[in-house]
């Protein structure tokens, strides 16, 4: 599990030496979008198929469109709250698998 994951630089190597991440924790949301969206791109390229991830790229494909394609069987691991009181319901709920 990763908090204040930020963009996510320390999950990306991790994720290149092999390991799974269970959830990345943190507040921005732009940083967020890029975890989720580097987390997209790592899914569609186990399953063979980064059509969707090089289709968003060129604009073909939003965003939405690009999460919905990668995350159809498995819920993304990109957990966007505040770490303390308010957030760690929403934390330890969303990060069980």
């Amino acid at each position: 599990m990763d908090l204040f994951a930020g963009a996510g630089g320390l999950s990306e190597g991790f994720v290149r030496a092999g390991c799974q991440p269970i959830a990345h924790v943190g507040s921005d949301s732009g940083a967020a979008y890029t975890l989720q969206t580097r987390e997209a791109f790592h899914i569609l390229k186990a399953r063979g198929d980064l059509e969707p991830y090089t289709a968003y790229l060129s604009g073909q494909l939003s965003r939405h469109e690009l999460y919905n394609s990668a995350f159809r069987s498995e819920p993304g691991s990109v957990i966007n709250a505040t770490i303390g009181k308010e957030g760690l319901t929403k934390i330890f709920l969303d990060s069980m698998p």
